[in-house]
């Protein structure tokens, strides 16, 4: 058994968002239809940066100069729950099948993220949208979940896969984010009366 997470369940329902049909694959093992799915995932990713008003596309968001139209290019660099349940799936296939490409394929897409100076760039849209419209501003931009750090969603599901990858690969800059969500976890994350986890709506 595979543990902890249905692997093929898991990236048959992010391949259900990339129009990739499982079901025609039916005489595939369930081995099979994950690696397949897993390695269309790899192959549709990309690095890169689009600024949605002129199209031009950036490798890097250094040295270019400011605006609030540049996004992450490819939804599977997105800060968001999916991924997060993407990365700890393929890191559990990696395992499974000794084969690291998909490890490293996680570690790519973190290091996109922490490690190749982009961050910053989001950083400063997300204090722009805030500052001008509030919470609602600042959700059309790219990892604004990083910075916002109010709702499990947020660094629930990529924060733990963050956690699986610092076991394998230490890094400063995933240590800091563990640590940032783990300090919203444990007292910032709202709770009921028995201190289950709950998302409350106010009225």
């Amino acid at each position: 058994m595979m543990k902890r997470l249905n692997i093929l369940q898991v990236l048959a329902v992010v391949a259900s968002l990339s129009s990739f049909s499982v079901q025609a694959q039916t005489k595939m093992s369930a081995e099979d239809a994950a690696v397949k799915i897993a390695d269309r995932i790899l192959s549709h990713t990309t690095y890169d940066f689009k600024d949605t008003k002129t199209g031009k596309i950036y490798p890097s968001v250094k040295n270019i100069p400011f605006s609030m139209d540049v996004k992450v290019n490819c939804k599977y660099n997105n800060w968001h729950y999916t991924n997060g349940v993407t990365h700890i799936a393929l890191m559990e296939l990696a395992d499974k099948l000794g084969n690291k490409k998909y490890e490293s394929y996680v570690q790519k897409n973190m290091d996109f993220v922490f490690n190749e100076g982009n961050l910053d760039f989001f950083r400063k849209q997300y204090d722009e949208a805030f500052k001008k419209g509030g919470w609602n501003a600042v959700r059309s931009h790219s990892w604004h979940m990083i910075f916002r750090g109010k709702r499990l969603d947020d660094n629930g599901p990529m924060g733990a896969s963050l956690i699986e990858l610092q076991m394998k690969h230490p890094d400063k800059a995933y240590l800091s984010y563990i640590n940032e969500t783990a300090a919203h976890l444990n007292d910032g994350e709202p709770r009921l009366d028995d201190g289950t986890i709950a998302r409350i709506c106010h009225t």
